[in-house]
């Protein structure tokens, strides 16, 4: 997936495959400075004008390609319209993620709901007022202030898909300055549910 926007961190680019192994780097990684405190919002640096290109690899003899234009600079909003209007799969998708005083990720989470073939558009609406109006945000922050420990229902690593990779993703990341709005330390993330 490549996102250009015309924001100063200019285009992000994200590579990833079905056994987890995830690559992305953003063209200016300087650009766009520290985010504000609070539930941070990507169209400052992502831009509100440009394009979502997506790539898939669908096991066929051509890959399926899709392309809209940007509708608010908000990543997961943008991707949900690109489902929505691209591949006509009705979605619901939210990505929050809660920063410290110091810009550090303390907790981050996803949600994507999409109807099933056949299913009702209109039920995903409150989801998607939900997930808008900071729901999501709201209980990870909460359960991060609370110290209630997080369940692990199913664990998956997520990486990068080979070292030499991984050591270029690693050094890119490194030049960004510590205000930058992306983290400045990689893990291996799970997937968790409460």
């Amino acid at each position: 997936m490549q996102i250009k926007g015309d924001g100063p961190i200019g285009s992000i680019t994200a590579d990833a495959n079905g056994h987890g192994q995830v690559r992305g780097y953003v063209a200016n990684p300087t650009g766009g400075g520290s985010l504000p405190p609070g539930r941070p919002r990507l169209a400052t640096v992502v831009g509100q004008r440009g394009i979502i290109n997506v790539v898939r690899d669908l096991g066929l003899k051509e890959l399926y390609q899709g392309q809209i234009p940007l509708v608010t600079g908000e990543i997961d909003e943008d991707v949900e319209a690109y489902l929505r209007v691209s591949e006509q799969v009705p979605s619901a998708l939210g990505c929050e993620v809660v920063l410290d005083d110091h810009g550090a990720v303390v907790a981050a989470g996803g949600l994507l709901l999409q109807a099933l073939p056949g299913g009702e558009a209109d039920s995903l609406r409150e989801t998607q007022h939900l997930l808008r109006t900071g729901r999501l945000y709201e209980l990870l922050a909460a359960g991060e202030r609370s110290g209630r420990p997080w369940r692990r229902r199913s664990t998956r690593p997520v990486g990068s898909s080979s070292s030499a990779r991984r050591a270029r993703f690693a050094s890119s990341v490194a030049a960004r300055p510590s205000a930058s709005p992306m983290p400045s330390r990689c893990s291996a993330p799970t997937t968790s549910t409460r």
